[in-house]
């Protein structure tokens, strides 16, 4: 092998991003060399009885019958970590060179395949990424290796462990950068549900009493002499007028206190307030028949992103009320200790499905159930108390089910969501 062909090699991989093209990188240029019979690498990984080295990446050419040593499976597609020579250069984390010399075949499983092939020594290099094996590269060689290309080779294999790494790291940013856009879209939607809900309840809230001062206008305009002689029933569309106009007063300054919460950024907020906010503008439809309690501690300001915090009570509130239905029950209780803000939403609505356990926060996962929905509110609210470094749990208990949000008391020193 050609040392300034291995140093090019090493080059060339560092290039590459996705994994199998590292692995291809590697065995491919190590084959194009006439006297590489066959390179390969196995990988580690697995669980429990699979954990050991798993056979990644295979090229080189068969003298005998011309046929490209390029599978993945078969009888060495895996071995433990401490077996045979692959294994035990995982084991040790240390390059051995075996050669031919003297008949010494005892490390071969196939002695006739080596003695066909040519086969004048192995190379097995350990892949160490600051002090992790991720795995081993081996090189069948039809001439036995000198101390330079041996050198070489640990060169390229500490390189190729780097690249390996590397494409790791950049698949998994990937994943979360293609997660965090399916979460985005799932929280655009989520906020534009809720607009149109909050839309909803402000129209049955303003247009009942809008009805009340329209009808008791008309009918100060239609009996207006009459009424011009009975100072009593004047007195008392007045009074029904008076009662509409501070009803629409009422809605406007509950809105006018949400809008407050949604427009603030970072800042010291009142959880029940902010709770009880969230369920003046809930779809006024969900409301109708559905009872409320509160027990509530008197928490102390927390710090947090009131817009984000008002979406997740949103969220869990209108998952309840549609669990409930008419007639229904929600119970807002908070409790304090030195440590957690505890915020629960107890409905008696209907049951959970139990064997979904943790997936019903899940972004997507929905049942046949109202509970569970689209498969956003909770996963949205969970996604917003861990970011305030929080949880939420959900259980059933006494036939009514519980959904606690736990915030760390006094809030975060910084925002969490920039």
């Amino acid at each position: 092998m050609r040392l300034e062909t291995i140093a090019k090699m090493g080059v060339a991989v560092a290039t590459h991003r996705s994994l199998p093209e590292v692995l291809r990188s590697v065995v491919g240029g190590l084959a194009e060399h006439p006297e590489v019979a066959l390179a390969r690498v196995w990988m580690t990984g697995g669980a429990g009885d699979q954990f050991g080295l798993h056979l990644a990446a295979s090229d080189g050419r068969s003298r005998v019958d011309d046929h490209r040593w390029i599978e993945t499976a078969g009888s060495f597609a895996f071995m433990r970590i401490g077996d045979r020579k692959v294994g035990r250069v995982a084991e040790d984390r240390t390059p051995v060179l075996l050669g031919m010399e003297e008949g010494r075949t005892s490390w071969l499983r196939d002695p006739h395949w080596a003695e066909a092939e040519g086969i004048q020594c192995f190379a097995g290099h350990p892949l160490l990424f600051r002090d992790r094996v991720l795995g081993v590269l081996a090189v069948f060689s039809r001439q036995m290796l000198n101390d330079a290309q041996v050198r070489f080779l640990q060169i390229l294999a500490d390189q190729a462990a780097t690249a390996i790494a590397n494409a790791n790291a950049f698949e998994e940013n990937e994943r979360l950068s293609r997660q965090l856009s399916v979460e985005n879209d799932a929280l655009r939607d989520r906020l534009d549900e809720n607009t149109r809900w909050l839309a909803s309840g402000v129209a049955h809230e303003v247009n009942s009493p809008l009805g009340a001062i329209v009808s008791s206008s008309g009918l100060l305009v239609q009996y207006a002499d009459r009424l011009t002689k009975s100072p009593e029933r004047i007195a008392e569309v007045g009074r029904s007028i008076e009662r509409a106009a501070r009803r629409i007063g009422d809605t406007v300054q509950r809105l006018s206190r949400f809008a407050e919460l949604e427009r603030c950024e970072f800042r010291s907020l009142s959880p029940e307030a902010s709770l009880d906010s969230a369920v003046a503008m809930v779809d006024g439809s969900l409301l109708e028949g559905v009872t409320f309690t509160r027990s509530y501690a008197g928490l102390p300001a927390f710090r947090g992103h009131g817009r984000a915090l008002n979406q997740a009570y949103l969220s869990v509130l209108t998952n309840a009320l549609e669990a409930v239905g008419p007639g229904g029950h929600i119970e807002l209780v908070t409790e304090y200790d030195p440590e957690w803000l505890r915020i629960a939403i107890v409905d008696d609505g209907c049951g959970l499905p139990q064997e979904h356990g943790d997936r019903l926060f899940e972004l997507g996962f929905t049942t046949k159930t109202n509970r569970v929905g689209r498969g956003v509110g909770l996963a949205l609210a969970r996604h917003v108390v861990e970011q305030h470094g929080g949880s939420i749990t959900i259980e059933r208990r006494d036939d009514r089910t519980h959904v606690t949000l736990c915030l760390p008391n006094e809030g975060l020193p910084t925002d969490p969501l920039t």
